[in-house]
């Protein structure tokens, strides 16, 4: 994920990697051509912006850090604000949830802070794609899941759909470029219809959809997805 951030930011704002795999370091510079920094001491992080980018279990690596930022923002999945403020310092804390296609500018990012400047962070994550504020802390265990993790779960089924073409007899080549053409013409039609609408404009009444459809739903297909965003959520807040 924080490759995909640096991939969407790094051409507008001016970045600072802070980390301790100085090799890694070495790549990011190179490859994007920005400031890295070895953590070796104290980094003064005062009047800064600071994205926190590490995984939640490395939380206490932010006691390498001094000084009182402007903002934080975290990307750290189910680690509550109380628990950030307690290990880091600034004026104000915000949770975001990008997804990994802010590599393309393309994320959906789901942002809450309290007391927030919603302008600078409104200036920085809408440049790797769509971003929407959320009402209360704990919508945002659910944010991850749905804007975030459940990119494994599409790319789940768009492998399911492809290597479905292959097993009717289609090339692998002519199936996968199918699906992406699939993917790319489904974005306007959620975009403006409900996802109920969509449906119904495809499926006719014992035509090839509906056929599929009825398959997908002896499967449960719909109850298994929902099951798997109920056990991600909970994981989620084991986190906190």
């Amino acid at each position: 994920m924080a490759v995909s951030i640096i991939e969407g930011l790094y051409s507008s704002f001016d970045i600072t990697v802070v980390g301790r795999n100085s090799e890694k370091l070495k790549e990011l510079s190179s490859k994007y051509k920005i400031n890295t920094k070895t953590i070796t001491q104290k980094f003064d992080i005062t009047n800064l912006n600071v994205l926190i980018a590490i995984k939640p279990y490395a939380i206490k690596f932010l006691s390498n850090f001094t000084g009182k930022a402007k903002n934080i923002y975290s990307i750290l999945a189910g680690v509550k604000i109380e628990t950030i403020k307690k290990n880091i310092n600034s004026i104000s804390y915000i949770r975001v949830m990008p997804n990994v296609s802010a590599f393309y500018g393309s994320s959906i990012t789901a942002i809450y802070g309290d007391g927030v400047d919603k302008k600078i962070c409104e200036n920085i994550f809408s440049s790797i794609g769509d971003i929407i504020w959320l009402d209360k802390e704990s919508d945002i265990d659910i944010a991850t899941v749905i804007a975030s993790s459940a990119v494994a779960y599409l790319a789940m089924i768009a492998e399911a759909l492809e290597d479905g073409g292959v097993n009717e007899g289609i090339s692998r080549d002519k199936s996968n470029a199918l699906i992406k053409g699939l993917f790319k013409s489904f974005a306007p039609l959620i975009e403006n219809k409900k996802a109920s609408e969509i449906k119904d404009m495809v499926m006719s009444p014992n035509g090839t959809t509906a056929k599929g459809y009825a398959i997908l739903e002896k499967r449960a297909l719909r109850g298994s997805i929902i099951e798997a965003i109920s056990f991600a959520h909970k994981q989620a807040k084991k986190l906190s």
